[in-house]
């Protein structure tokens, strides 16, 4: 279950404060986003670390793919059902 090679993947969350990597052995894109679904913040959490207080994140998408960062700018909404 530990990877030291990320699998591809994308997770979704919902009502998260926080996020942690602890015994995740690679970097993942993160991808906060609002209760309309806009782009409140983004960045990549690396291993070993722990990210802040998560203010006002009703969604979090995270995924391996650390390209995905270029291509999304703060206030973009996101379309996704669930």
């Amino acid at each position: 279950m530990f990877y030291r090679t990320p699998p591809a993947f994308s997770l979704l969350f919902k009502k998260v404060s926080a996020l942690h990597m602890f015994f995740v052995f690679f970097p993942l894109a993160v991808i906060v986003l609002d209760k309309e679904k806009r782009v409140q913040n983004k960045f990549v959490l690396r291993p070993w670390m722990v990210s802040g207080y998560l203010a006002h994140a009703e969604h979090i998408i995270e995924t391996t793919d650390l390209a995905v960062l270029n291509n999304i700018t703060l206030g973009d909404i996101l379309s996704f059902s669930v």
